[in-house]
């Protein structure tokens, strides 16, 4: 095979063989590609004649890629270093294959070499380019997928993905494209006719469709200057162009077509040139191609995942166009043209069964409702009352598993998503972009939204409808969310009131006539959204709560439905306080009757209601019903104060040190289970009642006795974590009773709020063991203390931090603080310490002295500790599963931890990193003037916050910003050693997230402001300067002049030359983007500038009314 070729062309053709063989050795591969890449690193004539040798090998589609790869090379690397002869024999050799026609296999390739001659000569060297390239665009359609792939390169390179370095090549290509662009298009519109319809035919119109979508959204359109028509001509001829194609399947045409539609939808109105949107698409046929193909894809899109792609492709380009049209649109006398169809084509998306695809299409109606004409159209109207038809049914939650008979939602949500997270991710974005929709929809549909609460809400729970259990949640949703949102507008007119009024009765009476409790809850669920209609009709309410007496005391301790009767009457406590001042007596009497009927749980959330109350009685009464609610309380937690002096009474009190129960169920009767159900009870009453009461309340007093109990019992739980405590527990537990749970741990993943109700409960993966129900109890329990604590400072501080012990209590919440896992500590960051320590009144601030020291000292060590973990991790090999938790914790811990410092130090802080730098954030508050003034913590809180700059974690590094700003400019440093060290650990994380364009800005501001403030005393900050990688001492000079010259207020520098500065002097420190960092450099050939018009300079001295035509034209 090899026979009669030159040695050095044998031996690269044997080794692209080899490279491709499966049967051999890595050690040939290796071998093969050492070779190949000798011949790129070697002289550029062999690398020349081998590349066209490759070429020439017509037969091995493989050997021509490489080939054409190996010419790119040639021209991208050795360019400049070619005479003159041998350019244009290359050129001419290349252009030479262009006009014979590529196989398809290889047009990628040779349109490469082409464009990289275009980035070295393109446009002074080769003018006549386009003429060049239109001639070989027409000897076939071969030729013309080559050509319009060039075009799609150079824009790409230059236009879209700026690969080419800024300078004056690329100045010189950009404004080469903005000429030459709108020919190559008026090119591409005429050729794209000529394509055939089948397959060879389809794929050349995709590459020419490929290269019309790179450039519709930002070319010129005006480039006839005698034809101010010219823009709008040129959109609707490529609309025209574009849309019959809309129906051609070969090659995925029509998703191309539709994705260039929206490229063009997406553009602004150009009013240089004319050319509008609206007028381009908003005519008969293109929209009524649109609405046809958008029906047959929904019909085809089940049995084929292209149909359905391309249908996906058709809403964004809906969307794109209900955007655009919702911002231009503002004739008031007339609507879009042809309005109707376009309304039609989605709402046809909107009934699909896909969950994506009825986002996409309440996005239209969405956008289309900010515009204040258009929402007056009746078409538009009419096309929203069509979508809320739909709605009770799209806020369902499917059921996609095997066993679903909703085949259809199973097959759409298999092509849609890769895991059941994913899908209910979606389900969550629908739903939350429903809501606000409905809302909009009040003002104008609400008689319509009533009758569908009506007909699929009221009228089948009252006709004893067959409702299966999936449709209950989003009946009541729907029905909760339309009516509570229109009673808190105050949209019902007395009618609709009074029907509604009308329907809760029947529904009540409907639940008093019925002995199944399920039905009875599902009912209750619905009627849950109409307790607003007591407003008008007070004296209905008694029926109501006698109702839910009886449930309470007759459903024999049905769990869901006493769980809501406790809620309806909890709510409409609060929402009727005026009601229940007098009606005090009959709740009581409910909340007593109840008693023995309902579980221990359940009784622990009724005397809740009793707490709600108390807000809204007078004093002696309130007294009486605190009483009533906490009084066992008290009393337990008094009976039990010898059992949490320690861990191991701890353990004893709830039997971790006997054999654990092997069913649970048959466990209930033992005493340790029965403790472990009192305590977690009556911690459940005591954190109910805090939630309830009002800060005037008198409950703090009522507690007095017990608060240390709760701070003892928040150090047994640290204690669980000592060494050799799991020698005390029984071996059945298992170990580690104290870790984290499942649900803890997806927590951690999912700390940013994404995917919070999909995660909701316990997994189905966690077995029911003993030690899954220990880790749980010890979880409720540190939540249950963690909420008390945190709910006792912040409504009674002046109870709580006047209390005689307060300190040693305080000092309990970090004991055992280094066996404390990081998992925990997160929760009491967030929940607790910040509460304890933000609440203080400031008269008590030395109360929490030791409390912060402690927290900033030990947080400082293990973050520091713990990111040097996570930066050790190999991420070469496979991380394993551990690893990456601990790196999400470590992140997670991390945001908290900043955000506690900001919220001590910060004056009106939030968690959210303001930036805007007209308002002054970076100013101490009371507390952190005071923490300060007194440097309580302060060495940990200014390292910490300085070392945050560094960590690998964007967010924690956008708020730490501006707490480092405020240690800079409140504190009277004067050592050198400080200095030296902000201003290295800021440098240090310009380095690591410098290429970070929303983070250099203000890191960059922090330099400045560092070197500005310590300069004034510090003769060694130009030493640090020095250390930034291939910087110039002129560079240092010129920055240290020029802070000094600000500093004796010699000069001023205003915010844009600072800028500027800045980046000059700390561009070399920024890494380069992965995607640079091994890319490996090359030049372009230098070339004289383009030929551009000069300005015209206006002479001030002459009148613009009377300009003397022959000054112009004076020589």
């Amino acid at each position: 095979m090899t026979d009669g070729i030159a040695p050095v062309e044998r031996v690269i053709l044997e080794a692209i063989q080899r490279v491709v063989d499966p049967n051999a050795t890595n050690q040939q591969r290796l071998a093969a590609y050492h070779a190949i890449e000798q011949l790129r690193e070697g002289p550029a004539d062999v690398l020349a004649r081998v590349g066209f040798f490759l070429v020439d090998q017509t037969t091995n589609s493989i050997a021509q890629h490489n080939g054409w790869n190996l010419i790119n090379d040639l021209i991208r690397y050795k360019w400049l270093s070619m005479n003159t002869d041998m350019r244009l024999e290359i050129r001419n050799r290349v252009l030479r294959a262009a006009e014979i026609g590529p196989n398809p296999s290889i047009i990628e390739q040779l349109a490469g070499c082409i464009e990289t001659m275009m980035e070295h000569e393109w446009p002074q060297n080769w003018p006549s380019l386009t003429e060049d390239l239109e001639k070989v665009s027409c000897l076939g359609l071969s030729q013309t997928a080559l050509v319009y792939t060039v075009f799609r390169r150079i824009v790409e390179n230059v236009v879209t993905l700026c690969r080419l370095s800024v300078g004056a090549r690329k100045k010189d290509l950009s404004t080469a494209l903005t000429i030459e662009v709108p020919k190559w298009v008026c090119m591409a519109i005429h050729r794209l006719q000529a394509c055939s319809s089948d397959d060879f035919g389809a794929s050349c119109a995709v590459r020419i469709i490929d290269f019309l979508t790179e450039c519709v959204e930002w070319m010129p359109l005006k480039f006839d200057k005698e034809d101010d028509q010219s823009g709008a001509q040129l959109l609707i001829a490529l609309v025209d162009a574009l849309y019959p194609h809309l129906a051609t399947a070969a090659a995925s045409l029509y998703e191309h077509v539709a994705n260039c539609l929206t490229g063009i939808a997406a553009r602004k109105r150009d009013k240089k040139s004319g050319g509008s949107v609206i007028e381009a698409f908003f005519r008969q046929a293109p929209l009524e191609t649109i609405l046809r193909t958008t029906s047959l894809a929904a019909e085809e899109a089940h049995a084929s995942k292209q149909h359905y792609s391309y249908l996906k492709a058709l809403a964004v380009l809906l969307i794109t166009l209900g955007n655009n049209l919702s911002q231009e649109w503002t004739r008031k006398d007339e609507k879009p043209p042809f309005f109707d169809i376009y309304l039609s084509a989605a709402v046809a998306l909107f009934y699909h069964p896909s969950m994506i695809l009825k986002y996409e299409s309440l996005e239209v109606f969405v956008m289309l409702k900010n515009n204040a004409i258009l929402t007056d159209d009746p078409a538009f109207n009419e096309a929203i009352e069509k979508i809320l038809v739909h709605m009770p049914d799209a806020m369902q939650r499917r059921d996609v598993s095997s066993r679903s008979e909703d085949a259809v939602y199973r097959h759409f949500s298999q092509m849609d998503f890769d895991s059941e997270m994913e899908r209910q991710e979606q389900f969550i974005k629908l739903r939350t972009r429903i809501q606000p929709f409905v809302t909009a929809c009040i003002p104008k549909h609400l008689t319509r939204l009533l009758s569908l609460v009506d007909e699929f809400v009221f009228q089948r729970t009252l006709n004893n409808a067959e409702i299966v259990p999936q449709e209950w949640e989003p009946m009541q949703k729907f029905a909760k969310f339309v009516l509570q949102t229109a009673a808190d507008k105050g949209a019902f007119n007395d009618d609709q009131f009074e029907a509604l009024f009308m329907v809760s009765e029947r529904l009540v009476d409907l639940m008093y006539g019925s002995s199944d409790w399920n039905r009875i809850s599902e009912v209750m669920s619905v009627h849950s959204a109409m307790i607003f209609v007591y407003e008008r009709h007070p004296e209905s309410m008694e029926k109501y709560l006698q109702l839910l007496h009886r449930c309470l005391s007759e459903s024999g301790g049905h769990k869901l439905l006493n769980r809501h009767c406790i809620s309806q009457i909890l709510r409409l406590v609060n929402i009727y306080p005026k009601y229940f001042e007098s009606k005090c007596d009959l709740i009581v009497k409910i909340c007593a009757s109840v008693e023995d009927k309902i579980s221990a749980m359940q009784m622990a959330q009724l005397v809740q209601i009793l707490a709600a109350l108390s807000n809204i009685v007078p004093m002696s009464q309130k007294c009486q019903l605190l009483e009533m609610a906490v009084t066992p309380c008290v009393s337990y937690f008094q009976g039990i104060t010898d059992h949490l002096q320690s861990a191991q009474t701890f353990i004893w009190m709830n039997g971790f040190d006997v054999e654990a129960p092997t069913v649970f169920d048959e466990g209930d009767n033992r005493p340790d289970i029965q403790r472990r159900k009192e305590l977690r009870r009556h911690l459940t009453t005591i954190e109910g009642v805090l939630q309830q009461v009002n800060s005037e309340s008198p409950l703090g007093n009522a507690l007095v006795s017990i608060i240390p109990l709760f701070f003892q019992m928040a150090r047994v739980l640290h204690d669980l974590y000592s060494d050799g405590l799991d020698q005390r527990v029984h071996s059945s537990y298992g170990t580690d009773i104290a870790g984290i749970t499942h649900a803890e741990r997806q927590l951690i993943y999912c700390s940013n709020g994404e995917n919070m109700e999909a995660l909701t409960g316990r997994s189905i993966e966690e077995k029911r063991e003993p030690n899954t129900f220990a880790k749980q109890f010890i979880n409720d329990l540190n939540d249950h203390i963690l909420s008390i604590i945190s709910l006792l400072s912040s409504k009674f501080p002046s109870t709580l931090f006047n209390l005689p012990q307060i300190v040693s209590l305080l000092e309990m919440t970090t004991w055992n603080l280094n066996k404390i896992p990081s998992f925990r500590l997160r929760f009491w960051i967030k929940k607790t310490w910040k509460s304890l320590i933000t609440n203080c009144p400031s008269n008590r601030f030395e109360c929490i002295t030791n409390l912060f020291s402690t927290v900033v000292e030990h947080l400082q060590q293990r973050l520091d500790d713990i990111w040097k973990e996570v930066c050790s991790i190999d991420y070469d090999a496979e991380p394993t599963e551990e690893e990456l938790f601990n790196e999400h914790l470590c992140a997670v811990l991390s945001r908290e931890y900043v955000n506690f410092l900001r919220i001590c130090y910060l004056a009106n802080s939030t968690e959210v990193c303001i930036t805007d730098e007209k308002k002054p954030q970076h100013m101490p508050g009371e507390l952190g003037k005071w923490l300060i003034e007194h440097e309580i913590g302060l060495t940990s809180a200014v390292k910490s916050s300085f070392n945050a700059l560094s960590w690998r974690d964007t967010q924690c590094v956008a708020k730490a910003i501006t707490l480092c700003r405020m240690f800079i400019e409140t504190i009277p440093w004067t050592s050198d050693e400080v200095a030296v060290y902000m201003l290295m650990s800021v440098l240090s994380s310009i380095q690591i997230h410098g290429a970070d364009p929303a983070l250099f800005a203000p890191l960059s501001s922090l330099v400045f402001q560092t070197y500005f403030v310590f300069r004034k005393f510090c003769n060694v900050l130009t030493e640090v300067l020095a250390q930034i990688p291939n910087i110039s001492r002129q560079s240092i000079e010129t920055f240290d002049n020029k802070i000094k010259e600000m500093i004796t207020g010699n000069v001023a520098v205003s915010e844009k030359e600072k800028k500027t500065l800045m980046k000059h002097l700390l561009q070399p420190l920024v890494e380069p983007l992965l995607s640079e960092q091994h890319k490996r450099p090359f030049t372009l050939r230098e070339l004289p500038p383009l030929y551009r018009k000069p300005k015209i300079a206006k002479d001030p001295s002459l009148n613009n009314d009377d300009i003397d035509v022959s000054v112009l034209f004076s020589g």
